[in-house]
């Protein structure tokens, strides 16, 4: 389900094929939610389908659009493309592999560069939608990227999300939603 232009990351990707998802175009005399949820089935379509970039496009396009009742979901959905994009398309950095000829030490090192550079380029960007969601008066949507950023670093940075959530643990006044996040 992989878009072939990207690199891909064999440990994740799966041999089969999705039907053809094309929708056609509502009628001309649709009601507007009907063509505003089309905008939307056809961005989860690019991004069931593997094309994380143009999904995540079509995702902000809807995020810009006032007049979409999707519009709340529109960054979130934009920065879910971009995370499963790095994950699918960065190199597999497998600890385990026995290999210690320099290149094998190198791609690992390129795999660990390039998750943490795009780790933190997205979780950047989480955090400017989420300070932007608060300004709005929108704290439904600035939770929910919250939550999506604590998901971020669990997937790409393990470790340091780890420690995020140690530091938040030792102190004794823990707000019980960060706590559950």
């Amino acid at each position: 389900d992989l878009a072939l232009s990207e690199r891909v990351n064999l440990l994740y990707a799966k041999q089969f094929v999705l039907p053809d998802m094309a929708l056609p175009d509502p009628p001309a005399d649709a009601p507007a939610l009907l063509v505003k949820d089309r905008a939307y089935q056809r961005a989860a379509a690019l991004l069931y389908e593997g094309n994380y970039q143009a999904a995540e496009d079509a995702f902000k396009n809807i995020a810009q659009d006032g007049a979409s009742p999707w519009q709340e979901w529109g960054m979130y959905l934009a920065f879910r493309a971009r995370l499963r994009s790095i994950q699918m398309t960065a190199p597999a950095d497998n600890f385990y592999d026995p290999c210690q000829a320099p290149e094998c030490i190198q791609r690992r090192a390129d795999a660990r560069t390039l998750k943490a550079t795009e780790s933190k380029r997205l979780r950047d960007d989480v955090a400017r939608a989420i300070m932007a969601a608060q300004n709005a008066k929108k704290p439904s949507e600035a939770g929910r990227l919250a939550d999506l950023d604590a998901l971020i670093g669990a997937r790409l940075d393990p470790a340091k999300r780890f420690a995020e959530l140690a530091s938040v643990l030792a102190n004794p006044v823990v707000d019980a939603a960060e706590t559950r996040r």
